[in-house]
């Protein structure tokens, strides 16, 4: 009876052994390192454990896709009309009004790959003089992402120009950040973001066809340099180094928030300081992305402390 015992608990051993050397066909292998693919679009595809990140260098060196476990916290590029993603535009706004500089926002960019980073540079756009380059790569330690814009003046005279990041993300989902040296206020278009300041953090819940109107404000960020956006059990926090008012673009923000009345998205936009460039000079600017699951059963409503602690914490790690 006892050699029977141990004989099948050998059995189970080997059983387990086979099964950890043979994993299901359909089961993927866990990834422990950055992988970067072209696909046959075109476009660039990252992969890094449960995050995946898709690029399209055609259009505008667009972000086109951000997922935790096959989950998307972008708005999808069905909208169609380039309102989808995340993508880099020149502040001010006043200098180029609406649409945005179609070589910079929606041209095609040379790409190229070195390693596990991919280059995409645009080409110069003909009434700024003004060209961009992207810079995208995950931390080797985790599935940070990091983004490095580049901003070159062409032209032999000085031009004041900030750099500014513009994040699609899907209505229904709450925004947060520290409350900088004053509060959110209303720019051009439309009524102030109703958002509200509580334990030092502004909060705004968007809710799905509620506005009526455009809402759009503009704010100072507090020092430790986060935007944080909530929705389907995930949290997208952007990481960056923080800027005074005094270094923000006339008429511009640290932090911008828009929603529009017919489109299906909101606007998490953050603002680089601006920088006076002499002919051929640029400036660069650093971003760091960080997407994570909350924890299970968390709510996802303003107010709550939790999700200020995560998004803290996750700001606290950045590596420059």
């Amino acid at each position: 009876m006892r050699w029977e015992l141990l004989a099948m608990l050998f059995g189970m051993i080997c059983c387990i052994w086979l099964a950890q050397c043979n994993p299901p066909a359909d089961k993927a292998p866990l990834v422990t390192e950055p992988i970067l693919s072209k696909l046959e679009t075109g476009n660039y595809k990252f992969e890094y454990g449960d995050v995946l990140l898709e690029v399209m260098p055609a259009l505008g060196g667009r972000i086109s896709r951000l997922a935790y476990a096959n989950e998307d916290i972008l708005t999808s590029r069905d909208l169609g009309d380039l309102a989808f993603g995340s993508t880099l535009w020149p502040s001010p706004q006043s200098r180029w009004g609406w649409p945005p500089p179609a070589q910079l926002d929606k041209g095609n960019y040379i790409s190229r790959v070195n390693g596990d980073t991919l280059f995409m540079k645009s080409e110069i756009d003909s009434t700024l003089q003004l060209s961009f380059e992207k810079m995208i790569y995950f931390s080797p330690s985790d599935t940070t992402i990091h983004l490095r814009y580049s901003i070159e003046h062409h032209v032999d005279t000085i031009q004041w120009v900030a750099p500014w990041e513009n994040t699609r993300v899907p209505k229904g989902g709450l925004a947060f950040f520290p409350q900088g040296e004053s509060p959110p206020k209303g720019k051009g278009l439309g009524y102030p973001i109703p958002g509200f300041e509580k334990g030092g953090i502004y909060w705004y819940h968007n809710k799905v066809d509620t506005n009526k109107t455009h809402l759009l404000s503009i704010a100072d960020c507090g020092q430790s340099g986060w935007l944080a956006f909530a929705r389907k059990g995930l949290m997208l926090v952007k990481v960056f180094n923080d800027m005074r008012p005094s270094l923000q673009a006339p008429g511009e923000g640290e932090i911008a928030l828009y929603v529009s009345p017919e489109q299906p998205f909101m606007e998490i936009e953050v603002e680089g300081p601006f920088t006076g460039l002499l002919g051929g000079n640029a400036l660069s600017w650093h971003m760091q992305w960080v997407v994570r699951p909350l924890p299970e059963g968390e709510t996802i409503e303003a107010g709550n402390q939790i999700l200020v602690e995560m998004a803290s914490k996750l700001a606290k790690q950045r590596k420059y």
